[in-house]
């Protein structure tokens, strides 16, 4: 009937938009970072016009992306999203506040105001919670980097740095299976606006003609190298935190991991983590196909330093920043009591927190991850977290 002839053309017509889809992302990724880097540039030329360099660094050059003693290039100022696009939509739409009111905030200090209307909350004392749903104090710079990694491999990334700071720790953010960097470069950018290095690579054994989970965690830790080493956490979204723990469980500079709905593979990570003796943070969502029915709590199971938390209604999309069309289509799920963007900002909230004091940059942890704290209790007495 023409019925089945129409339902059968739009099932084929899906199928192959996503694998276009796939080898775009995988083929030509480095030209996908460019495009991110002309939409960036657009976005801002109006203030400050466009800047930001390419960069290809070899095993003598780990100094190539330092920063230090340069001028910033591409430097963003406070928010370095779409104008207005400040974690939470509406006024007051903040977890657990009065109407207009963020959580341990002055009324009004809403992340959806004007521009310049009420500057971040910066923790200026050391008794302050900060809200790390927001951006940072810390402008912020990005350079598209080529990174040869050894045995003629060479990693594509994009590294964001506050434009005035000064000796940094690194957060090395890896994207899920059969995703881009481009889907962690929301996160480069607001970690970086809270004081530290991010970088986000392009994995190289993350897509359906190419999986190598171990690989990808050795490419980690050879990337790390490459860039000078040092303090580093890893952080990465459901494959890209698979590869996270399998970096850190063979890295001395490891000082944490962050698993954003992590998805393990085959008990790689099961196995990887008993092993580890540094934090370990897990946010994770509701259980379903696209991670693997939850499979990566078990792996903070088995960790001696871990903490975890069940983001109420979160599906996979809403850990990556920014997600797309592709993710939407197969792992969306539904919200019947919160919004994307209370889950989204939880999920930045506790993630970053984790980060910022694993990073020696101040106190997090007790107001977003403890009982008791100011964060932790509000969004736990919403459901948002479990």
């Amino acid at each position: 009937s023409a019925v089945n002839h129409y339902v059968r053309a739009t099932m084929a017509f899906k199928q192959a938009r996503f694998w276009v889809n796939v080898s775009y992302s995988f083929v030509v990724r480095r030209d996908e970072m460019k495009v991110r880097r002309v939409q960036r540039c657009l976005l801002f030329v109006g203030v400050m016009g466009c800047h930001g360099k390419a960069v290809t660094i070899t095993g003598d050059d780990a100094n190539a992306i330092d920063g230090q003693g340069e001028d910033p290039s591409g430097s963003v100022e406070g928010d370095t999203g779409d104008p207005g696009d400040d974690p939470g939509d509406d006024p007051g739409d903040d977890p657990g506040d009065d109407p207009g009111d963020d959580s341990g905030d002055d009324p009004g200090d809403d992340p959806g105001d004007d521009p310049g209307d009420d500057p971040p909350d910066t923790g200026s004392s050391s008794s302050d919670p900060i809200d790390f749903r927001r951006a940072g104090p810390h402008s912020v710079t990005w350079d598209e980097v080529s990174v040869e990694i050894g045995g003629g491999d060479t990693v594509e990334a994009v590294v964001f740095r506050p434009a005035d700071a000064g000796s940094l720790v690194r957060v090395i953010a890896s994207h899920g299976f059969a995703r881009t960097a481009t889907q962690m470069s929301g996160w480069g950018e607001h970690l970086a606006s809270w004081g530290l290095e991010v970088v986000t690579p392009a994995l190289l054994h993350a897509s359906p003609f190419d999986t190598d989970h171990e690989a990808n965690g050795r490419d980690l830790n050879s990337l790390h190298s490459a860039l000078g080493g040092g303090a580093v956490i890893f952080a990465g979204h459901s494959a890209g935190g698979l590869a996270s723990i399998l970096a850190a469980s063979g890295s001395a500079d490891a000082v944490a991991v962050v698993g954003l709905d992590l998805v393990d593979n085959g008990d790689l990570g099961l196995h990887a983590a008993a092993g580890l003796s540094i934090p370990v943070y897990g946010l994770v969502g509701t259980p379903s196909d696209c991670n693997d029915t939850g499979n990566g709590v078990a792996v903070y199971g088995v960790v001696s330093d871990a903490q975890t938390a069940r983001v109420a209604e979160a599906d996979h999309c809403d850990f990556e920043d920014e997600t797309d069309w592709m993710c939407t289509t197969f792992c969306e799920g539904t919200n019947d009591r919160f919004t994307d963007a209370e889950i989204q900002d939880t999920i930045k909230g506790m993630a970053t927190a984790a980060i910022y004091e694993q990073a020696g940059l101040g106190m997090g942890l007790d107001d977003w991850w403890q009982s008791g704290g100011v964060f932790y209790d509000d969004l736990a007495t919403l459901g948002l977290i479990e």
